[in-house]
């Protein structure tokens, strides 16, 4: 009986090895990234944190931005999603390089593949052309199993391979979760139910979509699995923002607003956060950092500076120009005009002496420029910033103190 028990033990043990051993399958992913064309002054330490379905599984040793790196993680067998971003520690603190954090551009990789094998995948972040590359050593395999499903939602007769563009601020109702997807176990909380996009990006692999939307509750959630379809009965406040954004120099209805700019908030739409919140804000004035025109519903999202000082940031609001404040506007373009130069720029040649009108909220000298704004200094090297008319680079003040602005308004002093 003894014996009968002890083969039997062994019997289901040999039969649960497979099982146990698939459950523990981990593939290694290296990641070797570097930054190139890395302004002076700007060398942040920083290193490359990688998440599995939103779980850290490793960071990088911290190293100077421009000195390449790698890392090293290892993950489960299947399909999962995969974000390697970098990470800069910036007074004292670590964070994100993203748009959200006021970066150029998304310092990450951000895939979700079916990692069957080890791989190596090269990052390269390039600041002067403000984009990320990756090349995979292994191309990545995705799960298509949906594929043929998801297909037959998103085909439409303008795109035939089966992509809707989701754009920011687009309305949308999520019609299925993936069991690829980690919200997958709690999914009759969400299908059915509407959202706005964030950001979401379309995997060919399987004619899904991955990507970042805030439910009509409020909540914000990122999915790497799941099928949309669009909502199309909200034109009534698109249009209302046309109106407001059309002017004869701009037809196609987007104002292009500029750092510095001054606006006044007419309107917050009920996918803002700040909607709640928006007696507050409604009818105010601020000044602009930095927005962009969300094309889909004709809005602007970015963030702005309050006249109570108060730093916010929209993703979904209706702006209008304030024409009362064009002094330093044109004081600064009749500085950059010479007859030589219609485009605007002034060209500024080592040992040129300068006087420092302005800093702008993006340097990093912002806080301290009651020390520099109207103090003279002798041009080392700097270049013209045509995005907003500001110069970027290195003088020396009269103090003996050498400084790199990011963003500055600058005069010629006459000799």
């Amino acid at each position: 009986m003894k014996k009968l028990t002890f083969l039997l033990i062994a019997f289901i043990s040999m039969s649960l090895l497979p099982t146990i051993g698939k459950a523990q399958e981990k593939v290694s992913l290296t990641f070797k990234f570097k930054t190139i064309n890395t302004i002076a002054g700007y060398d942040h330490v920083s290193k490359l944190k990688v998440f599995c379905d939103n779980e850290l599984v490793g960071e990088s040793s911290q190293k100077l931005q421009s000195i390449a790196n790698s890392v090293t993680v290892k993950v489960p067998k299947g399909v999962h999603h995969i974000n390697a971003a970098l990470y800069a520690l910036y007074q004292g603190k670590w964070e994100s390089r993203t748009i959200e954090h006021n970066y150029s551009f998304d310092f990450e990789y951000d895939k979700t593949g079916n990692w069957s094998t080890n791989n190596t995948i090269n990052l390269t972040f390039d600041i002067e052309s403000e984009s990320a590359t990756a090349t995979e050593k292994i191309p990545i395999d995705s799960d298509d199993e949906k594929k043929s499903k998801v297909k037959e939602l998103t085909t439409t007769s303008d795109i035939p391979t089966g992509e809707v563009i989701y754009k920011e601020d687009d309305k949308v109702k999520i019609e299925d979760i993936y069991p690829e997807d980690s919200y997958y176990s709690d999914r009759s909380r969400f299908i059915g139910k509407n959202a706005t996009v964030i950001s979401v990006s379309y995997n060919k692999s399987n004619s899904s979509y991955s990507g970042k939307v805030k439910m009509e509750t409020g909540e914000t959630a990122y999915f790497y699995s799941i099928m949309l379809s669009r909502i199309t009965d909200d034109r009534n406040q698109t249009s209302k923002v046309r109106k407001q954004a059309t002017t004869p120099d701009n037809p196609t209805n987007e104002v292009i607003y500029k750092e510095n700019d001054k606006v006044k908030i007419e309107d917050i739409y009920p996918e803002d956060s700040y909607y709640s919140d928006r007696s507050r804000f409604i009818g105010k004035n601020a000044t602009v950092i930095s927005v962009t025109y969300n094309k889909s519903n004709s809005s602007y999202s970015g963030k702005v500076k309050m006249e109570t000082g108060e730093t916010a940031y929209f993703y979904s609001i209706m702006l209008s120009r304030i024409t009362d404040d064009r002094n330093q506007t044109s004081k600064v373009r009749k500085q950059a005009t010479t007859p030589d130069n219609p485009t605007g720029e002034v060209i500024y040649e080592e040992g040129d002496k300068v006087k420092i009108e302005d800093i702008y909220p993006a340097d990093s000298y912002y806080s301290d420029r009651s020390i520099y704004v109207g103090k003279n200094a002798t041009v080392i090297s700097v270049r013209y910033n045509k995005s907003n008319l500001s110069y970027s680079g290195e003088v020396k003040m009269e103090t003996g103190e050498t400084v790199y602005f990011y963003s500055i308004m600058l005069s010629r002093i006459a000799d």
